[in-house]
């Protein structure tokens, strides 16, 4: 996974995608989805770790589209140079 370095409000235009709060099932806190992520085939958002580990985070993704492929590949790119 890459982690862009991009504003939560720029993401969330870029790609549509909105912020989750969930309650963590191990803990009973409350935490968002408010880190972009990059991955192959999809982008996204992921909630911060916390002290219950990387199985209680909660992952929001959508499928890269075909459109939008160009413009993923050079923010990695960008992201990797």
């Amino acid at each position: 996974m890459i982690y862009p370095d991009v504003e939560l409000d720029v993401w969330i235009k870029k790609t549509g995608i909105e912020p989750v709060i969930y309650t963590c099932a191990q803990c009973g806190g409350k935490y968002k989805t408010t880190i972009p992520v990059i991955t192959r085939d999809y982008v996204g958002l992921v909630s911060p770790k916390h002290g219950c580990g990387a199985g209680f985070t909660k992952l929001v993704f959508c499928p890269r589209t075909k459109e939008k492929g160009d413009l993923w590949a050079r923010i990695i790119e960008e992201f990797l140079d």
